[in-house]
């Protein structure tokens, strides 16, 4: 489970999250792309019902609305869900679709310039009066998560809930409870009723931002699309062969930027620093991910360059198409003069492209 409260999650932290490995699908964590609709593309109440009671059969969760796990992005959702808020919606349906008050708190996460596409992080409490039936259903049923499944509960999950429930109600056990670290931690014992259990520790330093002295949600959206624009480019290079090489990818290339600039967390970007953050991911762009397309999609290849250089001519170095068209002329001996960076061949192309960014 995230440690962090969803309502204290930003932008910033689902990237972290996300991409840093933290948001796999579990039994505790269940990541959908959309809301779900049925066969005529309505809202499906009962669909969303199944998902939440299954947490609260079981031992609670996270439902998270707006990460497509298998195509590895948070993609975001829409606010607007049929006729209503998406967070009207919800409580909606659980009122009109599960026979018992379910406990959940909602945390929208804004991941567009308009706020218009947003994340939904729905933290599901574990039932306190199990079971939780869909009475959506031709009959009521109660459904169960587990693994990263949900399931319809049988008889003996469901006399599981009840006897759970009875234990609750009854008189308190003495506990005593251990901490250890390590891997192989195992329970030490039972002695005369008393039941000794073990937890592992985990030691997570949390991460703090000052917004007087670190980079704001706007500049964190804008490097992590230039991280989001390598891993594109690599994958256009045919680079990954599976949907995990991409999300290691993603992992090693926040892990070169941290490294890069002595990091634990892009948060911690100071703006002072912001500038050199962006010109170094430029960089790595021009001349480490770029270039591997030249072999697999020339095309693509060219018309980056074209971009690239069009950009970095007129918005850094200051200089209008003549200028740059003079300056390829010089430096590259060209004997015509030149009226289209298309009428460059890949090797002077690739030669005035390392010359703009070398500057």
């Amino acid at each position: 489970m995230i440690e962090i409260p969803v309502s204290k999650i930003s932008f910033i932290e689902l990237n972290e999250l996300f991409y840093g490995g933290e948001l796999d699908e579990s039994q505790s964590i269940e990541l959908k792309s959309r809301l779900s609709t049925d066969q005529h593309g309505r809202p499906d109440g009962r669909e969303f019902a199944k998902d939440v009671t299954g947490f609260v059969n079981a031992s609670g969760g996270l439902l998270i609305i707006g990460i497509d796990e298998e195509g590895k992005e948070i993609c975001g959702v829409d606010e607007i869900f049929g006729q209503q808020k998406v967070s009207d919606w919800m409580a909606n349906v659980l009122v009109d679709n599960v026979d018992k008050t379910v406990s959940y708190e909602l945390a929208k996460i804004p991941i567009s310039e308009d706020g218009l596409k947003c994340v939904f992080i729905i933290d599901i409490k574990e039932g306190k009066d199990k079971p939780y039936y869909v009475i959506s259903d031709k009959k009521p049923i109660p459904y169960i998560r587990k693994g990263t499944s949900v399931f319809a509960a049988k008889p003996s999950d469901i006399k599981e809930m009840y006897l759970s429930k009875s234990d609750k109600n009854a008189a308190p056990q003495r506990f005593v409870t251990q901490n250890a670290t390590g891997r192989n931690i195992s329970q030490i014992g039972i002695n005369n009723g008393t039941i000794i259990s073990t937890e592992r520790v985990t030691k997570k330093n949390e991460v703090i931002a000052n917004p007087d002295i670190h980079i704001t949600e706007k500049q964190a959206k804008e490097i992590k699309e230039m991280i989001d624009k390598i891993a594109d480019i690599n994958e256009r290079a045919g680079k990954f062969s599976s949907k995990d090489d991409k999300a290691r990818f993603y992992r090693n290339t926040w892990k070169s930027l941290y490294n890069k600039f002595d990091l634990t967390s892009y948060k911690l970007i100071e703006k002072k620093d912001f500038e050199n953050v962006i010109q170094w991911l430029n960089r790595e762009i021009a001349f480490k991910h770029r270039p591997k397309l030249r072999r697999t999609d020339n095309t693509e290849w060219r018309n980056q360059h074209y971009t690239a250089i069009y950009s970095r001519a007129r918005v850094e170095l200051g200089m209008d198409k003549q200028a740059l068209y003079r300056f390829a002329e010089e430096k590259l001996g060209l004997k015509k003069a030149l009226n289209s960076l298309k009428d460059l061949n890949d090797s002077k192309l690739k030669r005035l492209y390392q010359l703009l960014f070398s500057k």
